[in-house]
């Protein structure tokens, strides 16, 4: 009888092979298959400001510049943010786009494909959290009347055929490029957001008394967020433990609801993604945090089998403001 020698995989292959076996292995070690983080760390952030930025020229159209802009990385991911303005007539405000590159069989909105669900979800997301965590809406609208933009001494006299006057808006437009990642990138597309935000300078804009025209000057003004710095967002995810031996059998077996979950800060690797994943036994939190700690935002995705009020306050802990 011929003896059968044991087959061996390199650990990007096991990983894919037996993905709940392997990221058990490393639970149960006390260990993450992607980083050495431990359990709650998260990412080291580095950012730089203002390398997107053109010089203003009264020639030039308002959407062709870029006002602010970012680059965030962290460890596997990279996202550049820009900022660039606009006039509406019916509302104004900061507004968030995300794209996330997929390489080039992808189709991703920057390949010129339809945007993605997590496109989509990221984009609303984060634009709503900025209007709920820096302006509330009357605020808002106040502060991104066109008047508060004008040079000294000019006037938005906006008439129209029908003799109306209606007033307009500046619409600050946030677009964001996840040119890499290896996790849920909402965290890090909020935190480029933010720091674009705070790089912002917006011009100051003549109105031509004939043909209504609007023009930029060398004149600049930022936006009012000197706290921006102190609104966080950290992501968590909660796996369900196995033991090894189960970690083969279907993903529909029957787990016993006594064993705790183990949580992970700031997912980061596909095994960890899968595992954490709405689809799967895991599931997700988002906290994001302003001044003084105010929670902003909260958001739950998953199952939540195995997650009680103690993983809760830990997550709840972890995202306060070091």
């Amino acid at each position: 009888m011929t003896n059968m020698e044991p087959i061996t995989y390199p650990s990007e292959v096991f990983s894919r092979l037996v993905p709940d076996l392997y990221l058990h292995r490393h639970l149960n070690q006390g260990l993450r298959p992607a980083t050495n983080r431990s359990f709650t760390q998260h990412r080291k952030l580095n950012h730089f400001l203002g390398g997107l930025k053109k010089p203003v020229g009264s020639d030039e159209k308002a959407a062709s510049l870029v006002w602010g802009s970012s680059l965030i990385q962290a460890d596997g991911m990279s996202i550049v943010c820009g900022i660039t303005g606009s006039v509406s007539e019916e509302e104004g405000g900061i507004f968030v786009n995300v794209e996330v590159l997929r390489g080039a069989n992808g189709s991703s909105a920057a390949m010129g494909g339809p945007p993605s669900d997590e496109e989509q979800v990221v984009s609303r997301k984060t634009t709503d959290l900025l209007k709920k965590g820096i302006f509330n809406s009357k605020e808002n609208k106040q502060f991104f009347e066109l008047q508060n933009f004008l040079k000294e001494g000019q006037q938005d006299e906006a008439v129209f055929d029908a003799g109306q006057h209606q007033k307009r808006y500046l619409c600050l437009h946030a677009n964001v490029t996840v040119l890499s990642r290896n996790g849920p990138v909402q965290d890090y597309v909020w935190a480029a957001v933010l720091a674009a935000l705070k790089d912002t300078e917006i011009p100051l804009m003549e109105i031509d008394e004939d043909t209504g025209r609007i023009t930029l000057t060398n004149d600049f003004t930022t936006i009012p967020v000197d706290d921006i710095d102190i609104h966080s967002s950290r992501s968590f995810g909660f796996v369900k433990p196995k033991p090894e031996a189960d970690a083969y059998e279907d993903d529909e077996m029957d787990i016993s609801e006594d064993s705790n979950c183990v949580l992970l800060a700031d997912v980061q690797g596909e095994v960890e993604q899968a595992a954490t994943s709405s689809t799967r036994e895991g599931s997700r939190l988002q906290i994001v945090r302003g001044r003084g700690d105010k929670l902003i935002g909260f958001s739950f995705v998953g199952k939540g089998t195995g997650v009680g009020l103690n993983e809760i306050k830990t997550a709840l802990d972890l995202s306060k403001t070091e």
